[in-house]
């Protein structure tokens, strides 16, 4: 039909609903649900009719950070949100789920705890945290998950095929200049998500296809009672379909969408576009102001003929003239598109009454966004089939729209960060959601940490960088740290510290032979011997200051460490491990012998610059290794070493290192290197290049790299810094106010909100930039977690927990009192007398000098109080097995 000819009816019928499963009524819950056929590669066919039919394939699509964005940067993103909407001339549905999934077996699989049995507290510490952070964001058993469902129509399989292959890159082109990550689902998983709505179930692969049977009867509930404004499924899912009837004039796009999907239970936001034909609007708009005008006109001769002409035209059609006046040049002016487009909520619940309560307070909450809701009456199952994420449309409650009033209904909220294997970082300040992120799934995988003292990076890096790869993973850590404050820690989780302090009783020695490579055939001999002979040059050449180092001196030490290699390796036994020593012997015997003075002379140079490191103060490579160097964590204290020798000491940790990495990578193992206080490294010149050499070459080995300062403006300033910091995939940035956020702006495009972030003086609280994406993150630990001591550096508070000890010990001569208010100072004493995870009566009662039954009490009434065990390993069964265990 020319839509000139019925404007009216054409622009209705561009709505068109799709035909049912079945004619008439249902017979069974398959014929209740529009689907025709689903396949594996995820092309379902929707109309169950011959020829042409409507066929349709689903997208998933990763939220963007729009909520904290500037302006401008907003703008931009609702003008290609607009170009989005006029490049799809087919019907299609933006669906937000909030899909069932147990939060609790959630964090377990996404939370390792492979090490737990070796590292309990930081086991129970981490549990605390993350306990938490639950308690303090929204976390409930769903997660979102953003799908958008495209259809066409073809007369057979294939051709829907190639329509959506050609759809997948165009549509994947356009979410990438939003920001956003698009992929298609197969069958699978758009099944499995069907059923996650139906089952309350986290079951990935519930269908077998090819399989014989209709593969829809694994996914649809067994039972459907349809009442007037609810719908039963499984005699136990109680789900209701709500419309938006009218829209308010002005509705809040960074809000409206996500106050509505904000729910703690499964549900489903549902917008469904169906675009309009130009020529459908151009005469559907042409028709209804003709139709106005004549109205006019009706209302100027009326008025004209009862003498009433000076009352002028009414108001009502003075107002639609001037909006379709509008329409008409935004349509031309702006060359924007009409779509019509209808919002549908899916709420569940376990019962009628809670079905009830929530319908209303989400009519409650549409209300606030001027979004006005009302129940589907007596047409459940359509609203059901299309709210779905499906192309299914048999409801078609709809109204019109041009593209640019339809940002008014994005979807986009802000970014969460979850990654299957991560560390816990925190929660999301904008969602109040968990963070976990992997590191080893960064394109670079390297990170910067910067904070001032107090601002909470030490914590930060023990929690994220140290604690949990130990705990979560079989990495190894090594760390620089040049001011000597990670010795308690190390000491307190297994570790090896190593204190590079003049004539210290810890000896390293960087020339010895690995079992590994002593076993190794004459290749790996070879490959062993150079790497050590490039860094027996590094190491003497940093000892020879104020000395120039020519390729001669290379020679004499090459020739040197591979005739020591070759000697011992051509021994059937390794007798003796080499060392520096040997090779300032061996220079020293070339000395004796050498016949010119210039050869003299430079030799004689090479020996001396080594005499402070074989016989000297700084003899610790000079020996054979008596520290644990195979330990997982390993700390190099460089808190004593004079300012000319630091090249020297870290030319020879970063060769150890570098071992580490070489014989890990064979073991699949990643290796992690922290530098702590990275500004003091890098004041040092050979030292700063050192580290930015391991930024850009440690990756093939599997390194993972991370480098703490605490002041940005010395980052920007140092060349070797500033290459680093580009080149981590994680920033981690704490309180950066005043001239810091500027200088972080030259570097890190950052919106208004996320710099006003940054001057955030609460410990704790950070913005983190993972790959492109920001996060605002609260890492602050409450100080009764049993990780809260070891971690915690600040002095005075240290020093004011020391004088609440010392009170709480002071005689009273009070009696205790069981379970009737306990007093702050028995709190307090059990605070600092124990682990508290790991307290028991027996403990409590020896500590407070009461019975064992009072103990008992006041450890139950300290649970229920939210004063112990806030994870919870279960109150009162936690206690008593502690007992029996006692």
């Amino acid at each position: 039909m020319r839509p000139w000819l019925n404007p009216s009816k054409a622009f209705s019928d561009s709505a068109r609903k799709t035909d049912p499963f079945v004619k008439g009524f249902p017979k069974n819950v398959r014929e209740a649900f529009d689907i025709t056929d689903v396949n594996a590669e995820g092309i379902f066919k929707i109309e169950n009719r011959p020829g042409e039919a409507l066929y349709d394939r689903v997208y998933v699509f990763s939220d963007i950070n729009y909520k904290k964005k500037d302006k401008s940067e907003k703008n931009s993103i609702l003008l290609e949100l607009i170009t989005f909407f006029s490049f799809m001339t087919v019907d299609y549905k933006i669906t937000i789920a909030s899909e069932y999934r147990n939060m609790y077996e959630f964090i377990s699989k996404i939370f390792s705890n492979k090490n737990a049995g070796e590292y309990q507290n930081i086991s129970e510490g981490i549990r605390q945290l993350i306990t938490q952070k639950i308690r303090d964001g929204n976390m409930y058993d769903v997660e979102k998950v953003m799908y958008l469902t495209v259809t066409c129509r073809a007369n057979r399989y294939e051709e829907a095929r190639n329509y959506f292959k050609l759809m997948d890159t165009q549509l994947e082109d356009l979410f990438t200049k939003l920001g956003s990550l698009l992929l298609p689902l197969d069958g699978y998983q758009r099944l499995a998500s069907i059923r996650r709505l139906i089952y309350m179930d986290e079951d990935t692969e519930p269908v077998e296809f090819f399989s014989g049977k209709d593969t829809l009867l694994d996914v649809l509930p067994h039972s459907m009672d349809t009442d007037k404004n609810f719908m039963v499924l499984n005699e136990k899912l109680y789900v209701s379909v709500l419309f938006a009837r009218k829209y308010g004039s002005s509705i809040n796009e960074e809000t409206a969408i996500h106050t509505l999907t904000d729910v703690s239970y499964p549900s489903l936001l549902t917008l469904d576009y169906a675009p309009v034909e130009k020529e459908v609007l151009d005469a559907k708009l042409q028709s209804t102001n003709a139709n106005n005008e004549r109205a006019i006109s009706q209302e100027v001769d009326a008025k004209t003929q009862k003498n009433q002409i000076a009352t002028g035209i009414s108001y009502d059609k003075t107002k639609k003239r001037e909006e379709l006046e509008g329409y008409l040049n935004q349509i031309d002016n702006n060359d924007e598109s009409c779509l019509l487009m209808g919002m549908l909520i899916l709420i569940t619940a376990p019962t009628e009454d809670i079905l009830a309560d929530r319908v209303d307070e989400m009519i409650s909450k549409g209300r606030r966004e001027k979004i006005y809701l009302e129940t589907m009456n007596y047409v459940q199952r359509h609203a059901f089939n299309t709210v779905l994420p499906t192309g299914c449309r048999r409801v078609a409650y709809m109204r019109s729209f041009l593209t640019s009033s339809l940002v008014g209904l994005q979807p986009f909220y802000a970014v969460d960060l979850v990654e299957p294997g991560g560390q816990f970082f925190g929660l999301n300040q904008t969602t109040k959601h968990l963070v976990f992120g992997n590191r080893k799934k960064l394109t670079s995988p390297h990170g910067l940490i910067v904070g001032p003292t107090g601002a909470g990076k030490s914590f930060f890096i023990k929690m994220t960088e140290i604690v949990q790869p130990l705990l979560e993973t079989d990495d190894d850590i090594m760390m620089i740290d040049p001011q000597n404050e990670m010795e308690y820690v190390c000491s307190y989780f297994g570790g090896q510290f190593i204190d590079f302090t003049p004539r210290c009783p810890m000896h390293l020695n960087p020339m010895e032979i690995s079992e590994e490579v002593w076993e190794g055939n004459a290749k790996d001999h070879e490959m062993f011997v150079a790497s050590q002979s490039e860094w027996a040059c590094s190491l003497i050449e940093s000892m020879m200051s104020n000395i120039t180092f020519t390729q001669e001196h290379r020679s004499d030490i090459d020739r040197v460490v591979r005739q020591i290699y070759e000697e011992i390796f051509a021994q059937k036994k390794l007798k003796k491990q080499p060392s520096i020593v040997d090779i300032r012997a061996r220079i020293q015997d070339k000395l004796q012998k050498a016949e010119y003075e210039q050869d003299k002379q430079r030799l004689l140079s090479i020996y001396n610059s080594m005499e402070e490191f074989t016989e000297g103060s700084y003899d610790m490579f000079a020996h054979d290794t008596n520290v644990e160097i195979n330990n997982r964590f390993v700390v190099f204290g460089l808190k004593n070493i004079k300012k000319d020798l630091w090249e020297t000491i870290m030319t020879t940790i970063m060769h150890y290192l570098s071992m580490r990495m070489e014989y890990n990578k064979t073991l699949q193992r990643a290796t992690r290197f922290i530098v702590d206080e990275g500004q003091v490294v890098a004041d040092h010149e050979g030292s700063a290049k050192i580290l930015l050499n391991a930024f850009v070459t440690f990756r093939k080995f599997g390194g993972i790299n991370t480098l703490a300062v605490q002041n940005l403006v010395r980052v920007l300033e140092n060349s070797d810094l500033r290459d680093m910091l580009q080149n981590s995939g994680m920033k981690v940035f704490f309180d950066q106010g005043g001239v810091e956020a500027d200088k972080l702006a030259e570097i890190q495009k950052l919106s208004r909100v996320e710099y006003q972030s940054l001057a955030n003086k609460g410990k704790g609280n950070a913005v983190m930039v993972w790959n492109n994406n920001v996060i605002l993150l609260d890492c602050k630990m409450n100080r009764d977690n049993v990780l809260y001591e070891p971690f915690n550096t600040d002095f005075h508070e240290k020093s004011e927990q020391s004088r609440e000890i010392e009170e709480t010990e002071q005689p009273t001569g009070e009696i205790f009192e069981p379970a009737v208010g306990i007093r702050e100072r028995d709190k307090a004493k059990i605070r600092s007398l124990v682990e508290i995870v790991a307290v028991s009566s027996a403990d409590v009662a020896g500590a407070l000098d009461i019975t064992a039954k009072e103990a008992r009490e006041l450890l139950l009434e300290m649970c229920h109080e939210g004063i112990l065990l806030q994870e919870s390993s279960a109150g009162v069964e936690y206690f008593r097995l502690k007992e029996e265990d006692a």
